[in-house]
């Protein structure tokens, strides 16, 4: 897969389903997880505080794949029925999902990322994005620091249940 130009689709959805084979989770689909991106690096989500307490509300837990060994990366994203989080390289486990799971990401409002969306439609999750204002002092295009609108979360959250 070359990131927003080319997929193998067969090869992406055959890893997908060895991934899920293997960890034993073909018919759990029960977690709820915010993928927490590394602190000091780009596309920093301001109001990331204010939408970790709301996602605890929502039953969701904060996971930071980077601590993680390959396969309890596999375990944790392949029972989760919800999965939030900044759009990066992290998100990319979201192609050991069921069909099953609702994948939100979180984005500046600095133009369009097909490659997650890509990557849900392998495993056939229900893929969303929600954009967020750019910061005016960060401005980087899609790498910009930026913020979401907790209310509009709050509906994707609501409609989980």
């Amino acid at each position: 897969s070359i990131h927003s130009h080319t997929h193998d689709y067969c090869g992406l959805r055959q890893m997908s389903d060895l991934g899920r084979s293997a960890s034993g989770a073909e018919s759990v689909a029960s977690r709820r997880v915010y993928v927490k991106r590394p602190e000091g690096g780009r596309r920093r989500l301001l109001n990331e505080m204010q939408v970790i307490d709301l996602l605890a509300a929502h039953q969701f837990e904060v996971v930071s794949p980077e601590t993680l060994s390959v396969g309890e990366q596999v375990s944790v994203f392949s029972r989760c029925e919800a999965v939030v989080g900044v759009s990066g390289a992290a998100m990319t486990n979201t192609i050991f999902s069921s069909s099953r799971c609702k994948v939100l990401s979180l984005m500046p409002n600095r133009g369009e990322e097909y490659f997650f969306w890509d990557l849900a439609n392998v495993s056939g999750a229900d893929f969303s994005v929600l954009y967020g204002k750019v910061d005016p002092n960060s401005e980087n295009g899609v790498h910009s620091d930026f913020s979401v609108d907790v209310d509009l979360l709050n509906e994707w959250l609501c409609s989980l249940t």
